[in-house]
């Protein structure tokens, strides 16, 4: 009985697209009566959030490897289907992060933060509410739930196989995504969630599809601004900026080949602008890199006109 509950495929989709909500869907598992118990949860145990109300709470990563590998392979998929990557958002991160906290603490599922009340469980605020306290300014925004799926790789293709969850997936409005993840003793076990936004007036710069490390120092980087800047330049942690080019979306870059974390910082102009009108920036880790004992590296990038 324990696995089947475990193995219950529960996903809820709320989509807002330029502030425009879209129906609920929802998606049940065998049992049509258990994503939000209909009331039959009791108040046991620890408090956890209950009371938290729609405030933020920074949960810290349960399992950074986890999130890190939903971002991946969430990537893979747009990338498969002709679409931009999205760039990981540390403020999205903590708004589904402490929203998967609570769903485990409380033991309810739902997009609505909830509350114990007078031991009834209450709505207090929508997601899009919740996000806001975190996100601000977007202008697209979505979110996907999950319960259920003990490994990224089950509950990304749980996603995948849901019309409306691929749907935010695959989204070109959507530039930047928060994964969080948690787990405890509470119904489903593993609880998971992505939170997705676009903002008109950010142009996120992504290195190997949001990769966290290398062990190549040639990198392809996704710059976001296509039809909105005319030109750009590039430099590597704190050297030397290229000259100005004209814009183009996906890009070669040598890092210096010495290991350790490296930026890589864009900065974009409109056509005729002597300066910048905006600028973004990833980074990566590169290693693997072999170093000759008792030598002492040093590198300079290389130009062209």
């Amino acid at each position: 009985m324990r696995l089947k509950i475990i193995q219950l495929f529960l996903l809820v989709l709320i989509v807002v697209a330029s502030f425009v909500f879209r129906p609920v869907e929802v998606a049940k598992g065998q049992d049509n009566d258990t994503i939000l118990g209909e009331g039959v949860i009791s108040l046991e145990g620890s408090l956890g959030l209950d009371a938290v109300g729609c405030t933020r709470t920074n949960t810290a990563p349960l399992n950074t490897q986890f999130e890190q590998r939903v971002v991946e392979l969430v990537n893979i998929e747009r990338v498969n289907a002709g679409l931009p990557p999205l760039k990981r958002n540390d403020q999205l991160d903590l708004a589904v992060r402490d929203h998967t906290r609570d769903l485990v603490e409380d033991d309810y599922f739902a997009h609505d933060t909830m509350d114990w009340v007078d031991g009834t469980l209450t709505s207090v605020c929508g997601p899009f509410t919740r996000m806001n306290l975190y996100y601000t300014g977007w202008s697209n925004a979505g979110e996907n739930l999950a319960a259920g799926y003990s490994t990224p790789e089950a509950v990304v293709q749980g996603w995948m196989a849901s019309t409306g969850h691929r749907d935010n997936i695959l989204n070109p409005k959507f530039k930047e995504i928060g994964v969080g993840y948690y787990q405890g003793a509470s119904k489903y076990t593993y609880y998971w969630g992505q939170d997705f936004g676009g903002k008109s007036d950010v142009y996120p710069v992504i290195i190997n599809n949001e990769a966290l490390q290398t062990t190549n120092p040639i990198v392809s980087t996704y710059i976001y601004g296509k039809g909105v800047w005319a030109e750009m330049r590039l430099r590597t942690d704190s050297g030397t900026w290229s000259e100005w080019v004209p814009f183009q979306e996906n890009v070669t870059w040598q890092l210096p080949p010495i290991n350790g974390t490296h930026a890589l910082a864009v900065e974009l102009r409109a056509a005729g602008a002597v300066t910048a009108g905006t600028s973004s920036s990833d980074v990566i880790m590169l290693t693997g890199i072999p170093v000759p004992e008792g030598s002492v590296q040093v590198f300079l990038p290389f130009l062209s006109r």
